[in-house]
């Protein structure tokens, strides 16, 4: 091989490289679908337990950058974030528990945009709310798998919850982030209608 390689065999690594790399993601991280009723359309109420698990544009559970972008990076600053219960593929983190004003975990997760969190918590409160720290979501708790789940914390107005590297919940979830996830991940669930369909 020359030090310099023609322009025909550059493109045609380039090929083969994306080629191998959609295989392994493909093998890494199979698409399967859902056995549970799709959430189009959501129903009219105020807020919604929503599940993400089998979307094929979802390469592995959970990508909160993405989960953020898609709800909008000003619902993020609009909020001050509890985060706990972390369990991430990098040891690089913050302080768990940790609370965070809008623009900390925009930046956080700007900074680390690949990153997955296999297990935690992420609990909005109004802007100026004082957190109670005595009180920490639990990513396990048992009651997100009973009908009309509400956040864990008394004072958050909604959770996101990475759940084994296996799914997505979002409790309490207003109607109009509700309905930005649904536009984005056509095959997101309504929570309480798996939980119905399953038992």
């Amino acid at each position: 091989m020359t030090s310099r390689q023609p322009e025909n065999e550059i493109a045609a690594d380039a090929a083969w490289y994306q080629k191998i790399m959609r295989l392994i993601r493909g093998a890494a991280m199979p698409a399967r679908k859902s056995p549970y009723a799709l959430a189009q359309p959501l129903p009219a109420q105020a807020t919604h337990n929503l599940i993400l698990d089998g979307e094929p544009g979802i390469r592995y559970y959970t990508d909160m950058h993405r989960m953020m972008a898609v709800l909008g990076w000003e619902t993020c600053r609009r909020h001050r974030w509890l985060v706990n219960d972390i369990e991430r593929n990098n040891n690089d983190t913050f302080a768990d528990p940790s609370v965070f004003d809008g623009a900390e975990p925009e930046r956080w997760l700007r900074g680390h945009p690949h990153e997955q969190y296999i297990w935690g918590v992420f609990s909005a409160f109004a802007p100026d709310a004082e957190i109670d720290l005595g009180i920490l979501p639990d990513a396990e708790s048992p009651t997100f798998w009973s009908l009309n789940a509400q956040p864990q914390h008394p004072q958050a107005l909604f959770e996101i919850v990475c759940w084994d590297s296996t799914c997505t919940l979002f409790i309490g979830l207003p109607d109009k982030l509700a309905q930005r996830v649904v536009a984005e991940f056509p095959e997101c669930r309504t929570l309480d209608k798996t939980i119905d369909e399953a038992a």
